[in-house]
């Protein structure tokens, strides 16, 4: 992952730097070319 950018957060700025953490150790090794790839995730309480 190179690069992680928040969108919306409820509440804003609250987790950020968490979500970044985590997500910055995630790996996709897509077949052939890179690509870039956007993915959603929600959180509920």
């Amino acid at each position: 992952m190179e690069q992680v950018d928040i969108v919306k957060a409820d509440p804003p700025r609250i987790f950020d730097d968490e979500v970044k953490r985590a997500l910055s150790g995630w790996t996709f090794d897509p077949p052939g070319r890179p690509v870039d790839t956007t993915i959603e995730l929600m959180f509920k309480p």
